[in-house]
C-alpha cells in the first residue's frame, strides 16, 4: 500500500503519512477519488517500456482498488480492482471475502474459469478464479500464478 485517495482527508482517522500519503481532491471523470496520474506505473506493451513516474512526489503504484456502490459484484483488471461496496460491507467480517480475492487474482493476470469451456481441463481442481468453487487461494491458483510469472519474468529485474 503506497497511498490513499480521498475527496476529503478528514474522512480518515489519522492525519500523518505513516500509512502512506493521502491524495486529496484528484478525481476521475465519474468523480471517484484517485491517486495522481503521474504516480501510476504500468507497462506499455506497444512500446515495450514502463510509464514515466519521475514526476510522482510519492511512491508509484501499480494497481488500484476501489469500492463502487453501483455494481453488484466486481471487476478485476491488470491495473486494478473495482468491487461492490454493498457486498464488501455485508461480508466485511468474514474470514475470506471470496470476490475480492478473485478480483485481485485478475491483477496478477489470472483468468476467469466460469464454465467447462474456460477451464484448462474438465478435471481442473477448484480455485478462487473458478466461480464459487473456493473461498480461498488454492494450490492451483499458485501454480497458475507461477506460470504467468514465468512468462513475464524477463520484464523485471529479480
Amino acid at each position: 500500500m503506497v497511498g490513499w485517495a480521498a475527496k476529503d482527508k478528514s474522512q480518515f482517522e489519522w492525519t500523518d503519512d505513516t500509512l502512506g500519503p493521502v491524495y486529496e481532491g484528484s478525481v476521475d471523470s465519474d468523480g471517484v477519488p484517485q491517486c495522481p496520474d503521474e504516480c501510476y506505473r504500468y507497462y506499455d506493451n506497444v512500446n515495450n517500456i514502463w510509464s514515466d513516474t519521475s514526476a510522482c512526489q510519492g511512491e508509484p503504484f501499480d494497481v488500484s482498488f476501489w469500492l463502487n456502490d453501483k455494481i453488484p459484484y466486481g471487476f478485476g483488471y491488470d491495473w486494478g480492482q473495482e468491487v461492490s461496496l454493498n457486498d464488501t460491507l455485508s461480508n466485511l467480517y468474514d474470514e475470506n471475502i471470496m470476490f475480492i480475492g478473485h478480483e485481485i487474482g485478475h491483477g496478477f493476470g489470472l483468468p476467469d474459469f466460469y464454465g467447462l469451456e474456460t477451464k484448462p481441463s474438465k478435471d481442473f481442481p477448484n480455485s478462487i478464479m473458478m466461480a464459487y468453487s473456493s473461498t480461498t487461494i488454492t494450490p492451483s491458483d499458485g501454480w497458475m500464478l507461477r506460470r504467468i510469472l514465468d512468462h513475464v519474468r524477463s520484464r523485471y529485474k529479480f
